[in-house]
C-alpha cells in the first residue's frame, strides 16, 4: 500500500530548514516543489513559511533565469541557449503570531465570548471579533466616572491553557467608536486574575 505522509499542522521549530533536494534536471529543465518537500520532509505547514532560498547543489552563484519564491525553485531549459543545473533549496519558518486564536475565524464560539455589560442585543461580547460587521458596545456610563468605566471588561474563555504572544483591537465596523486604552489580566482558573505587566513595570499591560 503507499507510504502517506502527513503534513504537521503546527510550526514547532522557528528558523532555516536544512537544505534539501528532491528533483533531478531533465529535458525540460529543473524544479524542487515546496508542496512536493512537504510530503517527504518534516516541516511546518505552508501559511508559516515566509521566506525560500535556493541555490545550485554544486556551488556558486543562482542564474537570473531561475525562479525563487515561496513555493520552490523552478527553471525551464531554453533550446540550447540556457540549461538548468541541480538545486537545493531551505525554507524559513516564523513560528510566532502566525495564527489568531479563533476570535477572527470562528473556532472561538459566542458562548466563550462574555462581557460586563452591552448596550443593546446587538452589542453583546461575542460581536467583539475581528472583521465582524459590528463590535462590542458596553453600556452607557459617565465619563467622568473612571470608577464605572474600569468596571467594564470583555472575557475570552479559551477552555485550555494557551500562549498568548499578542492582543489586536479594532474599531466599529459602523461607527466612529473604538477603544483608547486598555488593560490585560489572565487566569488559569477565571477566580483570581493577574495583570499582564511590561518589563519593569509596575502598571497593568
Amino acid at each position: 500500500s503507499p507510504i502517506t505522509t502527513v503534513v504537521p499542522s503546527t510550526c514547532d521549530a522557528e528558523g532555516w530548514s536544512n537544505w534539501m533536494n528532491l528533483h533531478r534536471p531533465n529535458a525540460e529543465g529543473e524544479y524542487e516543489s515546496v508542496k512536493e518537500l512537504l510530503k517527504e520532509f518534516s516541516l511546518c505547514p505552508t501559511h508559516y513559511i515566509t521566506d525560500v532560498e535556493c541555490r545550485p547543489k554544486r556551488g556558486g552563484a543562482l542564474e537570473e533565469f531561475v525562479t525563487c519564491d515561496t513555493k520552490g525553485a523552478f527553471c525551464r531549459n531554453n533550446a540550447g541557449l540556457q540549461y538548468c543545473q541541480d538545486y537545493e533549496i531551505r525554507i524559513f519558518c516564523q513560528c510566532e503570531c502566525q495564527d489568531g486564536l479563533g476570535m477572527m475565524d470562528g473556532s472561538i464560539k459566542h458562548e466563550q465570548v462574555t462581557a460586563s455589560s452591552y448596550r443593546s442585543a446587538d452589542d453583546k461580547g461575542h460581536f467583539g471579533r475581528l472583521e465582524s460587521l459590528w463590535g462590542w458596545t458596553a453600556q452607557t456610563v459617565n465619563q467622568n466616572d473612571k470608577e464605572s468605566i474600569i468596571r467594564e471588561w470583555i472575557q475570552i474563555d479559551l477552555e485550555e491553557i494557551k500562549e498568548i504572544t499578542g492582543i489586536i483591537t479594532q474599531g466599529h465596523y459602523y461607527y466612529n467608536q473604538w477603544l483608547e486604552a486598555f488593560a490585560v489580566q489572565v487566569s488559569k482558573t477565571g477566580a483570581r486574575w493577574e495583570d499582564v505587566r511590561g518589563d519593569d513595570s509596575e502598571f497593568a499591560k
